[in-house]
């Protein structure tokens, strides 16, 4: 398996811009998990430089962006936020206002019903479950690392994702923008970015829960496991790639890092890098 480190670099590198900062949480849940036991001094000051890429490009309002400082987003905000508290349960050092102003930017765009919005509105909120479903379980999960969320939500998120899985799939399979119900630029990395995510949730609930999946189908935590993981290798190209639908390739180096990291997932996850008894919500 090629090397996640190198090939996010490359995707940061090759594709710059608009999608920079979306690496980086990816690199740093990568390399905690390849190098847990015994991290070389040079892994440290990698994530170490990492954490302050992180923190210097938070913006005013506690969210991040894609590229700069600017509002904040809850799909960008979620996995920082994730990054962030897995750092720091393994020793890094976090500022705690860091920490504290990303938890309460994503506490502020989730609404009563469960869902979150993509970013703060003045206008009246308007995200629905099926709209956000893609995105909810990433940032639940980081709530409730956080401390500020529980296992009830956190399988409601993955419920509801789980229900619109098969829409999710078509829709990237055809370049359909799942939030507007048509054509548009492949936004099959936030697919990837929603099974990773899922993926890292379902490991944080009691393995005998059930979830309602649609179709009149209830599956445990490592049966939605199994399950995503067999939607992700039908998913993949003869290339070996995953593409953002089936006539446009894409950012397929995100799409490929995310597919990879929710695949190794299972084995990945043995370290325990942060364990349900350490979690106490307030």
């Amino acid at each position: 398996m090629p090397s996640l480190f190198r090939r996010v670099q490359f995707q940061n590198t090759r594709r710059g811009g608009n999608h920079g900062i979306t690496s980086i949480p990816c690199i740093i849940i990568s390399t905690l998990y390849r190098h847990r036991r015994n991290p070389s001094d040079e892994t440290k000051k990698k994530i170490e430089e990492l954490i302050g890429a992180l923190k210097d490009c938070q913006a005013e309002s506690g969210g991040w962006w894609y590229s700069s400082v600017h509002g904040g987003t809850s799909f960008m905000t979620a996995p920082a936020l994730i990054a962030l508290l897995e750092a720091q349960h393994v020793g890094f050092k976090v500022a705690e206002p860091t920490l504290s102003k990303a938890t309460e930017f994503l506490k502020k765009l989730r609404n009563d019903n469960g869902s979150f919005e993509y970013y703060l509105k003045k206008q009246q909120r308007g995200a629905t479950p099926v709209e956000s479903c893609i995105r909810d379980p990433a940032c639940e999960l980081a709530l409730y690392l956080a401390g500020q969320s529980d296992a009830t939500k956190l399988k409601a998120a993955l419920s509801n994702m789980l229900r619109h899985r098969a829409e999710l799939e078509k829709a990237r399979r055809e370049g359909i923008k799942w939030w507007a119900g048509e054509k548009g630029p492949p936004h099959g990395f936030a697919v990837f970015f929603g099974y990773f995510y899922a993926v890292q949730a379902l490991h944080y609930l009691d393995p005998t829960a059930k979830m309602d999946a649609g179709n009149n189908q209830t599956l445990t935590p490592p049966q939605a496991i199994e399950s995503i993981r067999r939607t992700l290798i039908g998913a993949q190209s003869e290339d070996g790639s995953w593409k953002s639908s089936d006539s446009n390739p894409g950012t397929y180096d995100s799409n490929t890092t995310m597919a990879l990291l929710a695949l190794v997932d299972k084995k990945l996850l043995q370290a325990e890098i942060i364990k349900r008894d350490d979690l106490q919500p307030k």
